[in-house]
C-alpha cells in the first residue's frame, strides 16, 4: 500500500510539472545564480578590458597545470575538441530531439537555442567589447568553454528530480549524469589552459556566460508554465485521495454515470402476513 501511494505521489508530481523545465521547488534559485554569474562576469570584464597578458591568477594556474600534464597534450587536444561548435551542436540537437520525443516542448527549445545563444553572446558581443587578447586573438570569454558548460548546465537542469527527464530515471542514474556534466564542462576548460590556448580567467568568463544564459532562458521559458500546485491538487482529487472520503487508487465516479434504478414505490399499508403491490415509475 505504501509503495503504491509513493508511486502515485511521484506520478502526480511529474504530471503537475508537465511541460515545465524546472521543478516547482527549484524555480527560485536560477535567478539568484544567474545574477551572481552576471556580477562575476561584469567584474572580470572590467578588470580584463583591453589587456593582453596573464594576471597573477592566470600565471599561477597555467604554470601548475602545464607542468603537471606536459606529457598528455594529445589527450587534452581531444578533450578540447568537445567544446568546438560542431560538438556543441550535436549535443544540443540530440538533447532537443530527446526532449521532443517525450513532448517536453520547453526543454527542447532550451536545448536547441540555449548553447547557441550563449556562444553567440560570447563570440560576437563580449569578445569584441572586452578586447582581451591571447597571442593576438580575442580570448575573453572562452567560446569553447561557453559551449561545453552550456551543455553541462542543460544536463544538470534536465535531470533534476521531477524535471523533464529526471522523474523518468532513478537517482543513481541522475547522479551519474550530473557527474558526466561536471566532468565535461570542467574538462574542456582545463584542457584549454593546459594547451595554452586560453587563460584561466577566460575559462571563468565562459562559465559565467553559460550559467547566466541557460538558467535565465530556462526561467523565461517557465514563466508561462502551468501552476503545479493547482494541477497537483486536481490530480490528487482525480486519483481519489488527499480529500475527505477519498481512497487510494480509486477514481471517483463521474456525475450522471451509473445511476441506480429507483426502487419500488410502496402504496398503501399491508396487514401482517400480506404483501403490498409494488408500483414502478
Amino acid at each position: 500500500m505504501a509503495g503504491s501511494r509513493a508511486h502515485i505521489d511521484k506520478w502526480i508530481r511529474s504530471r503537475a510539472n508537465a511541460g515545465a523545465i524546472l521543478p516547482p521547488r527549484w524555480r527560485s534559485w536560477p535567478s539568484r545564480v544567474s545574477l551572481m554569474a552576471l556580477l562575476g562576469l561584469g567584474v572580470l570584464s572590467w578588470k580584463l578590458a583591453g589587456t593582453s597578458g596573464p594576471t597573477w591568477f592566470d600565471a599561477s594556474v597555467q604554470s601548475r597545470l602545464a607542468h603537471r600534464f606536459a606529457h598528455d597534450q594529445n589527450l587534452f587536444r581531444i578533450i578540447a575538441c568537445l567544446g568546438a561548435p560542431v560538438s556543441v551542436l550535436v549535443a544540443s540537437v540530440s538533447l532537443a530531439l530527446l526532449c521532443g520525443a517525450i513532448r517536453a516542448g520547453r526543454a527542447a527549445l532550451l536545448c536547441f537555442f540555449g548553447p547557441h545563444l550563449a556562444g553567440a553572446l560570447a563570440e560576437w558581443l563580449l569578445k569584441p567589447l572586452v578586447g582581451r587578447r591571447f597571442d593576438g586573438d580575442l580570448a575573453f570569454p572562452s567560446g569553447h568553454t561557453t559551449g561545453a558548460v552550456s551543455v553541462a548546465v542543460l544536463l544538470a537542469v534536465l535531470f533534476l528530480p521531477t524535471s523533464a527527464l529526471g522523474f523518468r530515471i532513478v537517482w543513481p542514474a541522475r547522479a551519474a549524469f550530473l557527474l558526466i556534466a561536471i566532468t565535461y564542462g570542467a574538462g574542456v576548460g582545463i584542457a584549454l589552459v593546459i594547451l595554452q590556448a586560453h587563460y584561466a580567467t577566460d575559462i571563468l568568463g565562459g562559465i559565467a556566460v553559460a550559467v547566466a544564459v541557460i538558467l535565465t532562458l530556462a526561467r523565461l521559458l517557465d514563466f508561462r508554465a502551468p501552476r503545479a500546485k493547482a494541477r497537483s491538487s486536481g490530480l490528487r482529487s482525480w486519483a481519489g485521495y488527499g480529500s475527505p472520503g477519498g481512497s487510494l487508487g480509486r477514481r471517483p465516479a463521474l456525475l450522471g454515470r451509473h445511476r441506480s434504478r429507483p426502487g419500488p414505490v410502496q402504496q398503501g399499508t399491508a396487514e401482517p402476513g400480506e404483501h403490498s403491490p409494488a408500483v414502478y415509475p
